[in-house]
């Protein structure tokens, strides 16, 4: 069992570099940087970094490559982040507010339909931030 003689100091870093150093345990993160600690003495024994989701990465999958109504298409949301994101998208309404939203980092539609057509968004949330993509077009072509 390993004891400490006195209360441990910690650094905290920011984006790699020192910013902080002191006996308390928690330091304000912001959703801009990554942040890590370590008790100090023990570097090389830091905490993984946190940060809130990068900018997500869209995509979307048809078989065919083109999508046809009645198809199958499964759209694909990725982001960086630590904690891992929580993905949901959403479809942009008429007045460019989201829409209705779907939870899960890989919605599937089948079969799809024309009124399927049109922009959608997709957030990454983790517990220190949210972030948006930009706006992913769906042209459904008609048979």
């Amino acid at each position: 069992m390993c004891h400490f003689t006195r209360y441990p100091t910690y650094i905290w870093y920011r984006d790699g570099t020192q910013r902080h150093q002191g006996r308390f345990d928690w330091v304000d993160i912001n959703s801009e940087y990554s942040a890590s600690c370590a008790i100090e003495g023990s570097k090389q024994l830091s905490s993984p970094s946190v940060y809130a989701p990068k900018n997500p990465s869209v995509s979307v999958r048809s078989p065919s490559g083109v999508i046809k109504e009645g198809g199958s298409v499964t759209l694909s949301c990725s982001s960086e982040a630590n904690p891992a994101a929580d993905y949901t998208w959403f479809k942009v309404t008429t007045d460019h507010s989201p829409g209705h939203s779907v939870q899960g980092q890989q919605p599937s539609f089948h079969p799809i339909q024309s009124s399927d057509s049109g922009q959608y968004l997709c957030t990454a949330k983790n517990d220190l931030g949210t972030t948006t993509s930009s706006p992913f077009s769906i042209d459904v072509k008609c048979e």
